[in-house]
């Protein structure tokens, strides 16, 4: 709007001289027509350079905001490398930094910037997402009781392998699409043959592991954005019963610490101190009250 005014000001004093020049010389000096064009194309001139700068920032922004969306995926869609927690949430911080930095630099209005630090707040639920995932694909394979190498190939290969399958059917360009499919492709094919840890094993074992990767790649479900209408207004709201409480993560750690066995029958805690801890639930037992109804009622 600022360009087309400054466009239409240096029309307007172009034809004012013509005007002029084509009319009846009136009394006294001509108007300065040359110093209004000139100042006029320099308005111009600096309404092209705003609306190019704003046009950039507007692209660095769409940029980083697509970015997010290919760096909070459990798997490095690029690699097929399972990420941890701590590598997706370094990834998001650094997205937002950046996208602060453009709007500092287009200097948006506070409104925007308001926008912009209620969304980074949502990074702390993104990152709980992430770290719920990760701890039930551990638990899923710690019940499998499967060899430290066999079970280091189904969480860092398998797994990987099958995200990506899936996620390449979601894919909207047909190109990364088709670099999806071939990714999976290849790290699905590098746990197979005779030298893979996989293939120690029975028929029945195999279709179990396959079963239990698959729900682990199927695990992780991002909502869809609210632009998207009323379909990705209820994905967003469905996804935000899925988020899990301090309390509740802090329970299923435990669980996952000193409850879940392995085939030998030792648990994490088990493995990490190097003594086995007290039955978990007699613990729980011995050192937590029943609820006041069932007291009643004895």
């Amino acid at each position: 709007m600022v360009l087309e005014k400054a466009s239409e000001e240096v029309e307007g004093s172009i034809k004012a001289k013509e005007n002029y020049n084509n009319s009846k010389p009136g009394r006294g000096r001509p108007p300065q027509f040359d110093k209004r064009i000139e100042e006029s194309v320099i308005k111009q001139e600096a309404a092209v350079k705003a609306l190019e700068e704003a046009e950039s920032h507007q692209k660095l922004m769409k940029e980083e905001i697509q970015k997010i969306g290919k760096v909070y995926q459990p798997v490095d869609i690029e690699t097929g490398k399972l990420l941890e927690t701590e590598e997706i949430s370094k990834s998001l911080d650094e997205c937002f930094l950046q996208i602060e930095t453009i709007a500092n630099d287009a200097n948006l209005q506070e409104r925007s910037m308001k926008r912009i630090r209620k969304a980074k707040k949502v990074v702390l639920d993104m990152i709980a997402t992430i770290l719920f995932f990760h701890m039930t694909v551990s638990a899923k394979i710690e019940a499998l009781c499967l060899p430290s190498h066999v079970e280091r190939a189904v969480r860092e290969t398998l797994i990987p392998g099958l995200y990506l399958r899936r996620i390449s059917n979601q894919a909207k360009d047909a190109d990364e699409r088709k670099r999806l499919r071939l990714k999976s492709s290849e790290i699905l094919e590098s746990i197979k043959g005779s030298n893979s840890p996989l293939s120690e094993l029975n028929t029945e074992d195999l279709e179990m592991i396959e079963q239990v990767g698959e729900e682990c790649a199927n695990l992780f479900q991002r909502s869809s954005s609210c632009v998207e209408g009323r379909n990705g207004q209820l994905s967003l709201r469905h996804h935000g019963l899925h988020r899990l409480s301090t309390r509740k993560l802090s329970a299923l750690t435990t669980v996952h610490n000193y409850f879940i066995k392995r085939r030998d029958g030792t648990t994490a805690a088990e493995r990490f101190f190097g003594s086995k801890p007290n039955e978990m639930f007699d613990y729980l037992l011995n050192n937590i009250g029943h609820p006041s109804y069932l007291l009643k009622s004895s």
